[in-house]
């Protein structure tokens, strides 16, 4: 009897999705902080939060995979402006600055999870390494969501090599899919 229903209890925490384990190869990001929870690749090195974010009102984390190649490395970024963050106090004046970046392409709608949210890619090229003789340009690719909550908004970022773009556009692909953020 107890076997019973420790399944049925365990059956209706997965069904609600509490629980629920993430896809293999990937780990839950939990930041309690930005109000929000996706998966995201297991093994890549997560950086950012503590006093900073505190300070600047700005959550989040970000998370950058293990090196293919030698250049820049691919990462992931999941970051929660609050309304009295220290650089943009909107989404608008978000979108105008991104969208003045050199090789940005222009917002369009989009949807994360069945939420509104405006999509724009970037394309740009940077050396690497740097201040090195052997310095060579890298083709780099960026992909970014910017959702709007109730109270501030969410920016939802790939950064890779143009050559991995595709291939680590994969797991930005499970962040979006898991994606859960103050409405």
């Amino acid at each position: 009897m107890t076997a019973a229903f420790l399944a049925m209890a365990l059956a209706a925490l997965l069904q609600a999705g509490e629980g629920k384990m993430p896809a293999k190869g990937y780990a839950r990001l939990e930041l309690p902080e930005a109000g929000a929870k996706c998966e995201v690749p297991a093994g890549w090195e997560r950086s950012g939060g503590g006093e900073s974010d505190r300070r600047e009102r700005i959550f989040g984390a970000v998370l950058t995979a293990p090196r293919k190649q030698p250049g820049p490395a691919a990462s992931l970024s999941v970051e929660y402006y609050a309304p009295d963050n220290a650089y943009f106090p909107s989404a608008a004046l978000y979108l105008a600055h991104q969208g003045a970046a050199p090789g940005a392409g222009k917002p369009a709608p989009a949807k994360v999870r069945g939420r509104k949210a405006r999509r724009w890619t970037r394309a740009t090229t940077e050396v690497f390494p740097p201040n090195m003789v052997t310095a060579r340009a890298v083709e780099v690719k960026t992909e970014t969501f910017l959702l709007e909550a109730a109270t501030g908004f969410y920016v939802l970022s790939l950064r890779a090599p143009s050559a991995e773009f595709p291939e680590r556009r994969k797991a930005f692909q499970r962040l979006l899919d898991t994606f859960d953020g103050r409405r």
